[in-house]
Order: structure tokens, then C-alpha cells, then sequence
């Protein structure tokens, strides 16, 4: 099974957009230590604020641990 993490900028962050994916631009912008929130697919859309926190979740998903290059 292959997996992907990816990154997008914390300014788009699915907490500043509501239930109806209308951009709320008054929502404050997650503070990230890189400016990106990140999460994995397959395994869904969760935000992590770090790379290592969504490897760690990968990896605690039935089927993990995860090989990464």
C-alpha cells in the first residue's frame, strides 16, 4: 500500500472555512513552526501541524507501521 503526505499553507486551514466551505477570512490562522498543516492519504484529511505527527498517525493506523523513503 502506498500512502502520501502532503503539506498545504496553514492560511487555508479547514477551521477558517465553514460547514458550508465558505472562507471565513476573520478566523485566526493556525500557528504552525513551518507555515504548513499536513495529512496523509489514504487515512483521510485530518490537519497535523507537523510532518512528524502525521507520519505518527500513519504509522498507529491498522496498517502501519509505515516503510518511509
Amino acid at each position: 500500500m502506498e500512502l502520501t503526505v502532503w503539506a498545504k499553507p496553514a492560511h487555508l486551514a479547514s477551521s477558517r472555512f465553514d460547514e458550508d466551505d465558505h472562507f471565513i477570512e476573520s478566523s485566526p490562522i493556525p500557528e504552525t513552526k513551518d507555515g504548513f498543516l499536513y495529512f496523509y492519504w489514504p487515512g483521510g484529511f485530518r490537519e497535523y501541524m507537523t510532518i512528524e505527527e502525521a507520519k505518527a498517525a500513519a504509522n498507529a493506523e491498522p496498517w502501519g507501521p509505515i516503510r518511509w523513503d
